[in-house]
C-alpha cells in the first residue's frame, strides 16, 4: 500500500512538472504562431484572392493553425488554460468544429453529422468542447484503414433511468449524448482500457503524441460528463460522451446581440500604445492595428510604456501590453498606468492565460486579457469595442474573457 501511494505521488509530481514545462514552452511558441498567422493574413490580403501563391500560403496557414491547436491541447491537458464554462447550445459548437474538420479530411473519408434539432444545452467551455469533437474525429480518421471509410457524429438527448447498468452508463438523469462512430480497425480490450492514458499511442513514432484522448477525458470529466467506449477488432469504434443537460437561459438574446461574423470594425485614427519586447510580434500587431484604422506607437518594454504615458497622460486612447516582458510585466504596467492616467484602458496579451493572471488583472482594472495567438482574429475588434464603450457583448462575441 505504501509503495502504491509513493508511486502515485511520483506520477503526480511528474505530471505537474510536465504542465509547468508546457506552460513555459507555450508562451514562446505562441509568440511565433502569432507572428506567422498575423503576417500570413497581411500577405494574403496584399496579394489578392486570385494570386497563384495563395494556394501555398493557404497550406502554410493550415499548418500554423494545426500547430496552434496542438499547443491548446497541451495546455488543456496540463490545465494551464482557464475554464470558461457557461450554459450554451451544443449543436452550433459541434457543427462549427465539423466544418473545420471537413477542410482537412481526405476525399476518401466520409463525414456525416446527425445533430438533434432540439436546443440541447450544457454547461461547457465552447473551445474545449470543440476540441473534444476534433480530437475524437481525428482519432477515428486515423483508425480508418488506408484512410478510407466513414465517420458518423451524432448529437441527441438521452435519459438514463434508474437501474441502467450498461457499460459506461452515467448516473440517472437527462444528458446530451455526443457520439463519434467509425468503421475502422477497432481495438482489442488491452488497447481500449488504455486509450485515455497520457502519452499512450498505437501510432508509429512521429505520428502521434498520445495526448488527444487524454485531453478529451480531462475536458469531459471537468464538465461533469462521462465517456463510454465500445470497440472490437475489425468492427470499428463508438465513443459516447454524455454531458448533463441544462436550461439555456438567455442564449437566444445573447446570440441576437452578437455582431455577425466578418463584420468590419474600423478605428478612427485613435492613438494606441503597444508594448511588446518581441520585435517580430510587435511589428505584426502594429501592422494589424494600423490596417484596422488606428495610429500606433510601439515600444519594446514596460518601462518605455510607462515613460510614454507619463510624458503624455492624455496622449493615448488605449494601451496594449504583453504580459511576459523583462523589467516590468504587463501587470506592473497596468498598475502604474492606473496611477498615472486613471481610466486609460489596458489590454494584456499573453502566450498563455491562467486563472491567476485573470484574477490579478481584474483586480488592477485591466479591461481584457487576450491569448496572443488569437490576436490576429480578435485584437482589433477588442480595441474597437473598448474605445466605443461596448464591452459586455463584444467580449463574448470575440471569445475574449474580460479580466
Amino acid at each position: 500500500m505504501h509503495r502504491e501511494l509513493e508511486a502515485r505521488l511520483l506520477e503526480a509530481q511528474k505530471m505537474e512538472s510536465i504542465g509547468t514545462l508546457a506552460g513555459g514552452v507555450a508562451h514562446d511558441f505562441n509568440n511565433v504562431l502569432a507572428a506567422i498567422l498575423g503576417n500570413l493574413a497581411i500577405a494574403r490580403e496584399d496579394l489578392g484572392p486570385g494570386h497563384p501563391v495563395q494556394q501555398h500560403l493557404s497550406m502554410v496557414q493550415q499548418a500554423a493553425t494545426r500547430a496552434r491547436s496542438l499547443v491548446q491541447q497541451i495546455l488543456t491537458f496540463s490545465r494551464r488554460l482557464p475554464q470558461e464554462r457557461e450554459v450554451q447550445p451544443l449543436a452550433p459548437l459541434v457543427a462549427e468544429a465539423l466544418a473545420l474538420l471537413r477542410a482537412t479530411l481526405p476525399a476518401s473519408v466520409r463525414l456525416e453529422a446527425h445533430l438533434s434539432v432540439q436546443p440541447l444545452a450544457a454547461e461547457v467551455d465552447a473551445g474545449q468542447i470543440q476540441q473534444v469533437v476534433l480530437n475524437l474525429c481525428n482519432n477515428a480518421w486515423q483508425a480508418l484503414p488506408a484512410q478510407i471509410g466513414r465517420i458518423d457524429v451524432h448529437l441527441e438527448a438521452v435519459t438514463i433511468a434508474e437501474g441502467d447498468t450498461a457499460a459506461g452508463t452515467p448516473p440517472p438523469g437527462r444528458y446530451a449524448r455526443l457520439s463519434v462512430v467509425d468503421d475502422g480497425s477497432g481495438m482489442d480490450e488491452a488497447t481500449r482500457t488504455r486509450i485515455f492514458e497520457p502519452f499512450f499511442t498505437t501510432k508509429p513514432v512521429g505520428q502521434g503524441t498520445g495526448l488527444g484522448l487524454a485531453v478529451v477525458h480531462g475536458i469531459v470529466a471537468a464538465s461533469g460528463g462521462h465517456i463510454a467506449v465500445n470497440s472490437a477488432p475489425g468492427l470499428g469504434t463508438r465513443i459516447d460522451v454524455h454531458l448533463p443537460l441544462r436550461e439555456a437561459a438567455g442564449t437566444a438574446q445573447a446570440a441576437a446581440a452578437a455582431p455577425a461574423a466578418g463584420t468590419s470594425l474600423r478605428g478612427r485614427g485613435e492613438h494606441v500604445l503597444l508594448a511588446d519586447d518581441d520585435d517580430v510580434v510587435g511589428l505584426t500587431l502594429q501592422a494589424l492595428l494600423e490596417r484596422a484604422g488606428y495610429r500606433v506607437t510601439r515600444v519594446d518594454s514596460g518601462i518605455a510604456a510607462i515613460d510614454a504615458v507619463r510624458l503624455a497622460p492624455r496622449g493615448h486612447a488605449l494601451v496594449v501590453t504583453d504580459f511576459n516582458m523583462p523589467g516590468l510585466s504587463g501587470l506592473s504596467v497596468a498598475e502604474q498606468i492606473a496611477a498615472i492616467a486613471p481610466g486609460l484602458p489596458v489590454v494584456i496579451t499573453s502566450g498563455y492565460v491562467t486563472e491567476e493572471l485573470l484574477d490579478r488583472a481584474g483586480a488592477l482594472g485591466v479591461r481584457a486579457v487576450l491569448l496572443k495567438e488569437h490576436s490576429l482574429e480578435r485584437l482589433a475588434r477588442v480595441v474597437h469595442d473598448l474605445l466605443d464603450g461596448d464591452t459586455s457583448e463584444s467580449d463574448a462575441a470575440a471569445g475574449v474573457r474580460p479580466a
